[in-house]
């Protein structure tokens, strides 16, 4: 039997960052490659370290070229850091960047629930109560509504369509709403998409939008991805004019 023991070494993770690293679109190689970081720094109580594709191959057991891809990967998606590069006497130090929210692709953690099968051993805790665990789940993912709604906000402010004085709580509401139901990625596109077209002569449509309308279904919709609104708003006429709406600054 393994004598896993506390005493022997452990590595400090936050759980908020469990959850959001659990919810991610990552492969086995790539979660493989975290905790050979999470493995090499945060237990050793450090914040980066040099290491190299040999050194996660040995410690994965993973083909070095395949390390070589998803680490890539990685760092293109901004979950691993690269604090200095390889030189002829030393490795590349790399580092985990637990500031998720400027990771591409980000995927919002999602609660746990508690199955039917589960409840009897539920009911045997006795340090943490149910409603406690629910406090735990639902924080994480509350936080991330949070920080993703202020940075959409801030990716509409950048657009300088209409410059906004507060994010107000009508407004965080409607792009908490926006991003449940579409994701960040996609009503980040709508807003660049729309931005294009309402500032270019080459489109008909100007009417200028609150963050509060940009959020709005029809128009994530519209101006999103699937939608291809920059062919759509097109002038294709040449008697076709612009009508420009401006909505008053709140």
């Amino acid at each position: 039997m393994a004598n896993v023991q506390l005493d022997n070494g452990f590595t400090r993770i936050a759980n908020e960052l469990l959850e959001v690293v659990m919810n991610q679109k990552l492969n086995g190689t790539q979660f493989k490659i975290i905790m050979a970081v999470w493995r090499y720094t945060y237990g050793y109580s450090r914040k980066q370290h040099e290491m190299s594709l040999g050194f996660i191959s040995e410690a994965t057991g993973v083909h070095k070229q395949t390390v070589r891809n998803e680490l890539e990967k990685l760092i293109e998606r901004k979950i691993i850091k690269v604090i200095k590069e390889s030189s002829f006497s030393s490795s590349r130090v790399i580092s985990f960047n637990k500031n998720y929210i400027e990771w591409e692709g980000l995927q919002s953690a999602k609660r746990l629930t508690v199955s039917k099968k589960a409840n009897t051993a539920v009911s045997e805790l006795t340090d943490t109560t149910v409603s406690e665990l629910t406090d735990q789940e639902r924080k994480p993912k509350e936080n991330i509504k949070e920080i993703q709604s202020q940075v959409i906000f801030d990716h509409y402010i950048s657009k300088n369509i209409i410059q906004h004085k507060q994010f107000d709580s009508d407004m965080k509401k409607a792009v908490k709403k926006a991003i449940t139901k579409f994701g960040i990625d996609e009503v980040r596109t709508a807003i660049d998409n729309y931005a294009v077209v309402i500032k270019s002569d080459a489109y008909w449509f100007t009417q200028k939008y609150n963050i509060i309308n940009m959020m709005r279904d029809k128009d994530i919709r519209q101006f999103g991805s699937e939608a291809d609104p920059l062919s759509n708003f097109l002038v294709k006429e040449k008697n076709q004019t612009k009508q420009s709406i401006n909505w008053e600054d709140i």
